[in-house]
């Protein structure tokens, strides 16, 4: 047997063995002829190592190049987001890829997107999973706006596994979603097994998280101009209504008619002040009762009537002025006429 080292340049990346089943007597000439064979060997196992990373390096390319176009044929934030899971998924060979959204208003990450190898769809997750800043490992990148990466999430103090949606996940990789210097979200993306992701992975992952971003961002912006649009084209509607009509049912049913299809309420009313209490004039998305009649004294219309002050109520459980109408109810906006 004569063993010989695969070398290039110093580093040895291997051993050729060559044996017989007999003894042999190995000259001069083969062990020079063997020793060529090595030095060719090793070239190859290194010209195959550098084609291995440039291949992977321009799938991370096509990658990221991939990821831009489907965002820029887009305005809508969920789509975005969707079509950068299901790429990054599919190109990453992940056990899934989600999305978070932060509600600055309720400090809560919500999942808007998912691609995922099981059948959970993205109703099911968002029913499972709502996090607060720094709950959890996206919790956690949310709150300190950097990117991890994780070779065993059962080794991180920082994951939380919920059952029915990570209890296979092993390794993990996940990004801020930074716009503006602002927090926008998380994208993690996840594997069943341990050790799959590498820092190459993660400054990928960290290179599509800043495309969506922006992506976000400016289908957030977009989506706050045509709010902005909608309400001037309802208020110039509700103008014209009140400049044609003179009656004042019919005036008041075009009103809440307006209101309510234009700007997407599910429940619009107008309370009238009637001596000392507040009648119902007009409803759209909810029974119309002409009786239906409240004290001045009482309830969230009363105090706006009392303050003359608009009164934007997001949870009615928690307000103590709060009389029960309709029992679906969970938040109002009243304002003064």
């Amino acid at each position: 047997i004569v063993g010989l080292p695969l070398m290039v340049r110093e580093n040895v990346v291997g051993v050729m063995n060559v044996a017989f089943l007999t003894p042999h007597n190995f000259d001069e000439t083969e062990l020079v002829a063997l020793g060529l064979l090595a030095d060719q060997a090793a070239i190859m196992i290194q010209n195959a190592h550098l084609f291995e990373n440039v291949d992977k390096e321009r799938r991370f390319v096509q990658l990221i190049y991939d990821v831009a176009q489907e965002l820029v044929n887009t305005l809508s934030q969920d789509e975005i987001l969707q079509r950068a899971v299901s790429l990054t998924a599919a190109n990453l060979d992940a056990r899934s890829c989600e999305a978070f959204i932060l509600d600055h208003g309720k400090g809560v990450l919500v999942p808007h997107a998912s691609a995922r190898d099981d059948e959970l769809d993205l109703e099911e997750l968002q029913e499972k999973i709502t996090l607060e800043l720094g709950e959890g490992l996206v919790g956690w990148v949310a709150q300190a706006g950097q990117p991890v990466l994780i070779g065993d999430v059962r080794n991180d103090e920082r994951w939380t596994t919920v059952t029915g949606v990570d209890d296979e996940v092993r390794s993990a990789i996940c990004a801020p979603l930074i716009a503006g210097g602002e927090m926008l979200g998380v994208m993690g993306v996840y594997h069943a097994d341990k050790d799959v992701f590498t820092f190459e992975h993660l400054d990928l992952l960290v290179a599509i998280a800043r495309q969506v971003s922006v992506a976000v961002s400016n289908a957030q912006s977009y989506a706050q101009i045509d709010r902005r649009l909608t309400e001037m084209t309802v208020v110039r509607q509700v103008v014209q209504v009140v400049n044609r009509r003179l009656e004042m049912q019919a005036l008041l049913n075009e009103a809440v008619h307006q209101v309510g299809t234009v700007l997407g309420y599910p429940v619009v009313e107008v309370y009238l002040v009637e001596e000392h209490y507040l009648v119902l004039g007009a409803a759209y998305g909810s029974p119309f009762d002409p009786d239906t009649r409240y004290h001045m004294s009482e309830g969230i219309l009363g105090r706006v009537v009392r303050t003359n002050r608009a009164a934007f109520v997001p949870n009615v459980k928690e307000d103590p002025d709060y009389i029960v109408g309709s029992p679906v109810t969970t938040c109002e906006i009243a304002v003064p006429l």
